[in-house]
């Protein structure tokens, strides 16, 4: 196998994304313990997603890992039992969840923000968690359908995977166009709340909602990257199936890995509660959330005080 400079970015990235995104999660599970504030909808639907970003990172793995004997051999003999198969169609599985699950997560920010007062928006924050959940992992895969119902996959000598162009065409206009779609979804949500704290006086309540939306910003700019190589790949895949085609495979483990480590990097530096709590946790203490700050949530929320947006 021929490891390329992409590839060796990946494993730095996931050096240090897979243990910090697990340290975020525990961080969160232990703080949904204590305080009702981590129950609500946007951080059932984070941890989903933190789930499905690192179910995709294993996935991956397990992708790389297909060169290295005996498991090259095992691939390569039993491949036509969908191990071909569902090494191309997981990928784009792994991205409509994540597409999915950040539509979702700004959606959620969207109505907290600008309709904070509606009946709708207080019936989704009082939603089941196992609703939820149930939402998030079946509209993905319902949209994943197309895709995994192919088998028309195999791998040659050097494991090299190949497919007719009609699918890798049908499947990445697909992408670009989930991706496309997802990204103009974030970024009007984010322009109508842009505009909406600009000309309304927020409480101190609705300005920490605000605070949660910056932190997904940093996914709809992966998103952005993620449309430019599926984009691409769809330009050169409409005339040939090789070349730049495997050229872009190669570019895909980097941009997909920064597209789910971004998220625990930006909650870390954007929410010091968070931060602290990762901290406490990678010292070996107790990391349940400090009494004080749970009165004083509860407090602002009784006492609102709308202050104006500088």
């Amino acid at each position: 196998m021929s490891f390329v400079w992409p590839t060796y970015v990946w494993y730095a990235e996931s050096a240090v994304g897979v243990p910090l995104y697990i340290v975020v999660l525990v961080t969160l599970r232990q703080y949904a313990t204590t305080s009702q504030s981590y129950r609500n909808t946007f951080y059932v639907l984070f941890f989903q997603h933190g789930i499905a970003d690192l179910l995709s990172m294993i996935f991956y793995l397990l992708i790389s890992i297909k060169y290295v004997e005996p498991i090259r051999t095992f691939v390569f003999t039993y491949q036509e039992y969908y191990l071909a198969a569902g090494t191309y169609n997981f990928i784009y599985y792994t991205l409509y969840i994540r597409c999915c699950g950040i539509v979702l997560l700004t959606l959620q920010r969207f109505c907290t923000v600008v309709f904070s007062h509606t009946a709708f928006n207080k019936a989704l924050q009082k939603m089941a968690p196992w609703k939820i959940v149930v939402i998030y992992w079946t509209v993905p895969t319902l949209l994943s359908l197309v895709a995994l119902k192919d088998t028309g996959m195999y791998f040659d000598e050097n494991m090299s995977l190949y497919t007719d162009k009609a699918i890798i065409s049908r499947n990445t206009l697909m992408a670009v166009i989930v991706v496309f779609v997802t990204c103009l979804i974030c970024v009007f949500s984010y322009a109508v709340i842009f505009i909406f704290v600009r000309t309304h006086m927020l409480s101190s309540a609705l300005r920490r909602e605000l605070n949660l939306s910056v932190q997904l910003l940093g996914l709809v700019f992966a998103f952005l990257l993620m449309f430019i190589y599926y984009a691409l790949q769809y330009s050169f895949s409409i005339n040939q199936n090789a070349g730049p085609i495997f050229t872009m495979r190669s570019l895909y483990p980097m941009i997909n890995g920064f597209l789910s480590y971004i998220n625990p990097f930006m909650i870390v530096f954007l929410n010091k509660e968070i931060a602290r709590g990762v901290g406490r946790l990678l010292l070996g203490h107790n990391i349940r959330m400090d009494p004080k700050i749970r009165g004083s949530r509860k407090t602002s929320t009784k006492n609102e005080r709308v202050t104006p947006i500088q």
